[in-house]
């Protein structure tokens, strides 16, 4: 319990009064000492099907227990960012397209948007309605860099910096590998996409 409530707080869901002990339903008996049992929760879901709560631990004391899970009939309450207003395919969301609200979750709280700034830039894959709650499956990240269009490429080494334009040949998002060519010797490397316009690599 003590566990289960650690992990409610370090992550926004519920609140201390919001689930009881006597709700919770051990699946499995786990040997844990009274001073340090070494419970930590793992991940956190909910079942929209069964209208249940799962909470996953395992027993960092004793690693070589296989996790086991604890389930409740509650419905948790987080803070998730929803769509303001219907939102089209395609759209490339601003601030103004989303807020932060506190809700039940009828679906996994690890695939929901906690965050208002992690999906702003991004572009919307499927038309939305005003209200829903946004997972990253909704989202398609940013393209930060073109095919085609000049970009900068930082190569850097522990005592050497240098800075060069490119021409990436092909497009990508945020922490993408792709192949690029250098504009004064033509050659073709690969180079991770690190923002927009704006390419690293290490050499």
């Amino acid at each position: 319990w003590v566990a289960i409530q650690a992990a409610m707080r370090r992550r926004g869901v519920g609140r201390a009064d919001d689930l009881r002990p006597e709700a919770l339903r051990v699946q499995t008996c786990v040997w844990v000492t009274k001073k340090d049992a070494g419970l930590r929760v793992k991940r956190t879901d909910f079942d929209p099907i069964r209208q249940k709560t799962i909470f996953q631990l395992w027993t960092s004391k004793e690693p070589r227990l296989l996790p086991f899970e604890v389930m409740t009939n509650w419905a948790p309450k987080a803070n998730v960012v929803v769509a303001r207003h219907d939102l089209a395919r395609g759209a490339i969301l601003t601030a103004g397209d989303v807020e932060l609200t506190r809700r039940r979750v009828a679906a996994r709280l690890r695939e929901a948007v906690r965050c208002p700034d992690d999906v702003i830039g991004q572009r919307v894959r499927l038309s939305l309605p005003a209200g829903r709650v946004l997972t990253h499956h909704n989202l398609r990240p940013p393209v930060l860099v073109t095919a085609g269009k000049p970009a900068t490429l930082v190569a850097a080494s522990p005592h050497l910096r240098i800075t060069t334009t490119v021409v990436p040949l092909q497009p990508g998002i945020k922490g993408q590998l792709i192949r690029i060519r250098n504009t004064m010797n033509r050659r073709i490397m690969k180079a991770e996409v690190a923002g927009a316009g704006l390419l690293r690599a290490d050499f």
